[in-house]
């Protein structure tokens, strides 16, 4: 979308190409990031592309974890030293829980709160953010755009009448965001029931023998891999990084789960390095997301009771 309506170009910056990288814990450490992006710069300036911005999801999506501050910072400092905005997604900000199993796990630090001023002039910070996520309210859509760039403010402003947010809707929000009781409860709440949904996706998994990426604490999904459910293999071992696998058994996977009824996001979606990899959702009521577990889990034993190749699947 970003190229039809500005005729701008996402460059994913990738780090398994970077000398030290030894897995997804490596996307969030700070000397791993500042090498895969200027690599990706160095090689855009090569290939005639003038790079203007840096753009990161915080809390991370797919992998479901928050950048440590001083990884932001050193973002910070790539964009500072080469003149790039930097622009933080942050649609997922409230959306943190307890995961007793992760691992060096640190609390979400905004771009406006990680101590910036040496790393980066203000004028290229920009933060975005939206009610639809963290508050469960995909149809009373309102963005944010937050920013100290008068120049991006004004040309944001002379588009956004052709997107604007009705006026009952914003009355809505602002009660909502008013009542400090509210708000407290619903964050209260809210992560409870991430942390227990969270917990029964995980049991899934593990029974199932199914890779995932475990030190995850944000969001409202998980990174799994499903590599060996691609190939018609002897005994269900998890398949390493060495292993083939293209675009097609991916997209046949895919349709596979819908047949089943369970939609099951590919992993090309979110730029995956590795394809195989799926992203599951469960942010859905409990009832739900106990029959989507039960379709997928029927699903993948006919994968492998009919010889681990990949042809129909029927939802239970």
């Amino acid at each position: 979308m970003s190229a039809v309506r500005a005729g701008g170009v996402l460059i994913p910056a990738p780090f398994k190409s970077v000398e030290g990288y030894r897995g997804l814990d490596d996307v969030f450490d700070p000397d791993m990031n500042r090498k895969a992006l200027e690599k990706t710069l160095l090689q855009a300036t090569q290939d005639g592309v003038t790079v203007r911005a840096v753009l990161i999801s915080n809390p991370h999506n797919p992998l479901g974890r928050c950048y440590p501050a001083e990884t932001v910072r050193e973002i910070a400092r790539f964009c500072g030293r080469n003149n790039l905005h930097l622009i933080s997604d942050e649609i997922f900000a409230l959306s943190v829980y307890q995961n007793e199993q992760a691992t060096n796990v640190t609390p979400f630090v905004s771009v406006l709160g990680a101590g910036l001023d040496e790393c980066i002039d203000s004028h290229l910070v920009h933060v975005m953010y939206g009610m639809g996520k963290d508050f469960c309210a995909t149809g009373l859509r309102l963005g944010v755009l937050h920013s100290t760039n008068e120049g991006l403010i004004a040309a944001v402003s002379s588009i956004s009448v052709f997107g604007w947010v009705p006026y009952v809707v914003q009355d809505v929000w602002a009660d909502m965001l008013e009542d400090e009781q509210f708000l407290g409860d619903f964050k209260l709440e809210n992560r409870k029931v991430l942390a227990k949904h969270f917990t029964i996706l995980r049991s899934f998994l593990d029974e199932h023998n199914i890779p995932y990426y475990s030190n995850v604490h944000a969001g409202v999904f998980v990174w799994v891999d499903l590599r060996r459910y691609l190939h018609a293999n002897s005994a269900p071992e998890p398949a390493t990084s060495a292993v083939d696998v293209n675009h097609d058994q991916e997209v046949k996977l895919f349709k596979r789960f819908l047949r089943a009824g369970v939609v099951v996001s590919q992993g090309s979606g979110f730029g995956t390095e590795e394809l195989g990899w799926y992203r599951i959702s469960f942010a859905v009521e409990e009832q739900a997301l106990n029959v989507g577990i039960q379709r997928l889990g029927t699903c993948l034993k006919s994968i492998e009771n009919d010889g681990w190749r990949i042809e129909s699947c029927r939802s239970p």
